[in-house]
């Protein structure tokens, strides 16, 4: 666990979206640790270039609190360009399960 993810949990529990943020900064964290390959794909670069299909998987919290508008823009655009190609969204599906295939054996 993330010492942020930590004592957000401390404080909201585990249950709910309160700790959404930092349970996304850990899950990126773990996955360029353990499964390099596919978070490049899906998250893009450690330094914080954003690769379209996380962005555009992640818009879901695009309207959380904790995230900055600047990023809440990235993740609107991110879904709009996505969802109007349909090659593009399934090529984002494919990253999104390669991703999830590798960290479910992390966690398995």
């Amino acid at each position: 666990l993330t010492t942020r993810r930590e004592k957000c949990h401390y404080l909201y529990g585990k249950l709910g979206e309160d700790c959404l943020v930092q349970e996304l900064e850990e899950k990126r964290c773990v996955a360029f640790q353990h499964c390099a390959r596919q978070a490049q794909a899906y998250y893009g670069t450690l330094s914080g270039k954003k690769a379209i299909c996380g962005s555009w998987a992640e818009s879901f919290c695009f309207g959380h609190p904790l995230v900055d508008d600047e990023l809440r823009d990235d993740h609107l655009r991110a879904q709009e360009a996505v969802n109007r190609d349909k090659k593009l969204k399934k090529e984002c599906r494919t990253i999104t399960l390669d991703l999830a295939k590798c960290m479910r054996k992390i966690y398995a």
